[in-house]
């Protein structure tokens, strides 16, 4: 399972990017056409004279409960200005936001 505020980040990027009515949690219930099922590969800082940010989430679609429609990973790297603290949170944050804005348009563009 992911954790929450990844979980929140993506649902975040959909709802920004789409109706946010398209968009369901597993918690709300309801029947859906598709799922979007994701796996942290990488959510690392690579520390070193020049850190970097490395995040990799693997993605699939999946419809009529178990059939996977397509899957794909994504990964992004963000310079770091150093490795403490806040510069890693900073350099995860624009590595994810790339990642998140490249699957949702995956998403969108996969047919069921």
């Amino acid at each position: 399972m992911l954790p929450k505020l990844v979980q929140a980040k993506v649902m975040q990027a959909f709802e920004n990017a789409t109706s946010p009515a398209m968009i369901a949690r597993t918690g709300d219930n309801l029947a859906t056409d598709r799922q979007l099922l994701l796996d942290i590969r990488s959510f690392d800082l690579i520390a070193g004279s020049k850190p970097e940010a490395l995040v990799e989430l693997a993605a699939k679609v999946v419809a009529d409960g178990n059939r996977v429609v397509d899957a794909r990973t994504f990964s992004a790297t963000a310079p770091a200005e150093a490795s403490d603290g806040p510069a890693a949170a900073a350099a995860l944050n624009q590595a994810f936001g790339h990642v998140a804005t490249e699957l949702v348009v995956w998403v969108q563009g996969v047919n069921p």
